[in-house]
């Protein structure tokens, strides 16, 4: 083969590389953005605040999944008597 045909080929496989690396990443981005929005949607239910669903979907990107049910858990605790005003200065301190 000559040398031209070799860097084409190179090329062609570099880029086909490229291409399946930047669609498992797209794939990834799409499947990440599904989870966050059925996590601030079981959110705004929960606490019945769909103004607040733009501040959950800031929470289900930065924090995971695992640390939000658990701030969850501890604001329904019976002590507590503001379970929203609990989760929101909770994800803040996590998020900051």
């Amino acid at each position: 083969m000559s040398e031209i045909t070799t860097m084409s080929m190179a090329l062609k496989s570099k880029e086909f590389r490229y291409n399946a690396i930047v669609n498992e990443r797209k794939q990834n981005r799409n499947q990440r953005a599904k989870q966050v929005d059925y996590i601030a949607d079981q959110l705004v239910k929960r606490y019945n605040a769909p103004n607040s669903r733009a501040f959950f979907c800031k929470c289900a990107w930065q924090l995971s999944e695992s640390m939000i049910w658990s701030i969850v858990g501890c604001s329904e605790k019976p002590n507590i008597k503001s379970p929203i005003k609990y989760f929101v200065a909770s994800c803040h301190a996590h998020m900051s």
